[in-house]
């Protein structure tokens, strides 16, 4: 049997305007709050470290959908050699099929991932650079696979996606718990 062709999926271009959006108004309102005038207060600094957090955390969110946005990059390239992963600003590259433990379909507060299980978590998070090691290794301690593929940004559901790559690849699927 000849081995499957290449597959390129390219991200849903109306989830990354509907993700853009949601970002750039998360960043908006914590502006807002940031410039309201911190009292003395728990409650104020509460208000005031949120706002901060929303700031960094959905301005850098916005700026990388406005870049996939303006930029036709793939989501994903599934071939022979593996699965090269750019679905987000933390994505790993090439995973060579031979480092693959498993697919994990999965659900989390109501959105769908495909977690891809390393054989060794540890040698794929050491090559990647620090900031990227050290949120994959914070996945791995809170219960969720070092590699999340977030079902929003594809057009194709992560389920079917992982039943497919099992059919060609001969991948493994687990099954969430």
């Amino acid at each position: 049997m000849p081995p499957p062709q290449p597959v390129t999926i390219y991200p849903n271009r109306l989830r990354l305007i509907g993700l853009f959006l949601a970002a750039a108004a998360f960043t908006a309102v914590g502006i807002y709050f940031a410039r309201i005038p911190v009292h003395r207060g728990f409650a104020n600094l509460l208000i005031a470290l949120t706002s901060y957090f929303l700031v960094a955390f959905f301005g850098a969110s916005a700026i990388y959908l406005g870049y996939r946005l303006v930029t036709r990059r793939p989501a994903l390239i599934i071939s022979e050699a593996g699965i090269i992963d750019r679905t987000s600003s933390l994505c790993v590259g090439l995973i060579p099929w031979g480092e693959i433990e498993a697919l994990v379909p999965y659900t989390r507060l109501g959105q769908r991932f495909l977690g891809i299980e390393p054989i060794n978590p540890e040698s794929l998070i050491r090559r990647q650079p620090w900031f990227r090691r050290w949120l994959l290794a914070l996945n791995r301690r809170l219960g969720f696979t070092p590699i999340n593929i977030l079902q929003a940004t594809l057009p194709i559901d992560v389920g079917e996606l992982a039943e497919q790559l099992a059919r060609d690849y001969g991948v493994r699927i687990k099954r969430a718990v």
